[in-house]
């Protein structure tokens, strides 16, 4: 039983490593890759398609990662959420992580 509960520690760990790492990629490239270029393959559609399909990947990743207790994926998952323009579901994780520490806090001083 120990080892399977090392092994799923490391993968939520790789799951939040993967989700954090490409956020980073969604945001260094920007909405806006590519929406200056002549219509084509990388016109402002495609730029903005390319941009989802990162977003899901790292929301997937990130969403795996608090799934296997790791709190801290919520902060991610707020900043992705933001930067994909979805305010709601960014302010969803920020409530739920706030929530965590709050309860941890109380945990904490109780003990």
């Amino acid at each position: 039983m120990a080892t399977l509960l090392k092994l799923e520690h490391v993968q939520s760990d790789a799951a939040l490593n993967m989700g954090v790492a490409l956020r980073v990629r969604a945001a260094r490239r920007g909405p806006a890759a590519g929406a200056d270029q002549a219509p084509g393959p990388h016109s402002r559609s495609s730029a903005s398609t390319c941009l989802d399909d990162r977003v899901r990947e790292a929301a997937k990743w990130l969403q795996a990662a608090f799934d296997g207790c790791r709190p801290f994926a919520n902060l991610h998952l707020a900043h992705l959420t933001f930067y994909a323009g979805q305010e709601d579901a960014e302010l969803a994780h920020l409530k739920e992580h706030l929530s965590w520490r709050v309860q941890r806090g109380r945990d904490a001083s109780s003990g």
